[in-house]
């Protein structure tokens, strides 16, 4: 009868294990068929860099979910560089989920003094593991 339970149960598991593998591969074909023709995410504005008083350097902008899926654990990156133009460090925000045509203002944050300008470098979501989706920046 122990050996019975514990099958059901392993069977039970094996289910819902099964159920979340197929959640994330629908979600994943929905990435792939955004409702536009163009890239899953649109950065909406010209990403915006500041710097603060205390020398906090922010660089802020909006995206916007394409897709008909929610985005899990969505992160922009920026790579940083000082005035010869070497690389001094990213700015990065992350969020953990971005819904179906939801807009996200997201604000890429560096304590870098010597971060003096920036260069988009990708946004990724999580599918199993990191996966970087196709940007659309909109003029």
């Amino acid at each position: 009868m122990g050996l019975y339970l514990l099958g059901l149960g392993v069977v039970l598991l094996g289910l819902v294990f099964l159920e979340q593998i197929g959640r994330g591969l629908k979600e994943a074909a929905q990435l792939t068929k955004p409702n536009s023709s163009e890239g899953p995410v649109a950065i909406l504005s010209q990403p915006a860099a500041t710097r603060d008083r205390a020398g906090t350097f922010e660089i802020t902008g909006t995206a916007l979910n394409r897709t008909g899926g929610n985005l899990r654990d969505v992160v922009i990156t920026f790579t940083l560089y000082d005035r010869d133009d070497s690389v001094v460090g990213y700015a990065i925000d992350r969020l953990a989920i971005l819904e179906p045509g939801q807009r996200w203002r997201y604000r890429a944050v560096s304590f870098d003094r010597d971060a003096d300008s920036y260069r988009f470098r990708d946004l990724s979501v999580d599918l199993f593991g990191r996966v970087a989706v196709k940007v659309e920046f909109e003029k």
